[in-house]
């Protein structure tokens, strides 16, 4: 038994369909498909096995020789039906009810006008490649598989060809994915780093711009104690000018004094001098008492100079 899942999605209650053929010795042999699915409401899977026969009736499971292949078929149940190859595809529900279409189509036209059973042209192969191509699988031409469990080994190979084919396209796809991750992973790391590297780039430029604040900062700071120290030594300067000044003008005042004072003592000692030098020549002049006169002079007496 092969196995196959050609869902889409997998997020709906289970649908599948099984492709049997068999080969009895002396006989053509036969194909049928079987219907499964579960019911959520019943709380069980279903199964339906149907086939298309030829007119004639089984022996130990083997279709007895009919007259005419132009005579009228019937679909009939094979749910007991021994097979000899199987292969069960797991479908989503369109892809059942398409096949289920079909199943209802050749039971339309048995009821209105009955299928004429023609082999290789249209018998229970040509219902069982209807089936599987309504639900997409890859059929093979009747003339390359004439007999029902020929054409049934052709379409599980055809569906592990498919498979097989997937999976390399599932596979390229994934390594497509992974290298895109990769890359998105590389140029995730890239903006990463230049994005670190444009951070580090603000933080250098903001050091370098507070280094060169700062050291704006230091250089006005110098400039305003250079400032503040020449401002202080011109004050010393001046103070000491100012002090100089000051001693100057005291000494000026000093020696201005005591050149008044030299000029007064030397006024008064030329006075006292003229006054001596006038009373002795009064005396030599006899205006003032001698001693052998009792007499004494009445006239205006000089004073000295001042």
């Amino acid at each position: 038994m092969e196995r196959f899942d050609f869902r889409k999605r997998q997020d709906e209650p289970l649908y599948s369909i099984t492709f049997s053929a068999e080969r009895p010795p002396g006989d053509t042999g036969h194909a049928f498909i079987t219907f499964n699915h579960e019911d959520e409401q019943k709380r069980m899977t279903t199964f339906e096995s149907v086939g298309f026969y030829p007119p004639g009736e089984k022996t130990d499971g083997v279709v007895k020789f009919y007259t005419s292949v132009f005579s009228e078929g019937p679909l009939k149940d094979d749910f007991l039906h021994d097979a000899d190859t199987k292969m069960v595809v797991t479908v989503n529900k369109e892809q059942y009810e398409a096949a289920r279409e079909v199943y209802a189509g050749w039971k339309a036209r048995q009821e209105k006008n009955g299928n004429h059973y023609v082999l290789v042209v249209n018998d229970c192969t040509t219902f069982v490649g209807e089936v599987a191509r309504a639900i997409g699988l890859e059929t093979s031409l009747r003339v390359t598989a004439l007999f029902p469990k020929d054409y049934d080994l052709a379409l599980i190979e055809n569906q592990k060809e498919r498979q097989e084919a997937k999976l390399k396209e599932q596979k390229l796809l994934e390594e497509q994915k992974e290298e895109q991750r990769r890359k998105d992973e590389a140029a995730r790391k890239l903006r990463e780093q230049q994005a670190a590297a444009a951070a580090l780039m603000q933080m250098e430029m903001a050091r370098r711009a507070a280094a060169a604040q700062q050291a704006a900062a230091a250089e006005a700071a110098a400039q305003a104690a250079q400032e503040a120290a020449a401002a202080q030594q011109a004050a010393a300067q001046r103070a000491a000018a100012e002090q100089a000044a000051a001693q100057m003008r005291a000494q000026q005042e000093a020696w201005a004094a005591q050149q008044r004072a030299q000029a007064e003592a030397a006024q008064r000692a030329s006075q006292e001098a003229a006054a001596r030098a006038a009373q002795q020549a009064r005396g030599s002049m006899g205006f003032g008492p001698s001693s052998g006169g009792g007499g004494s002079y009445s006239g205006p007496t000089i004073s000295p100079l001042r």
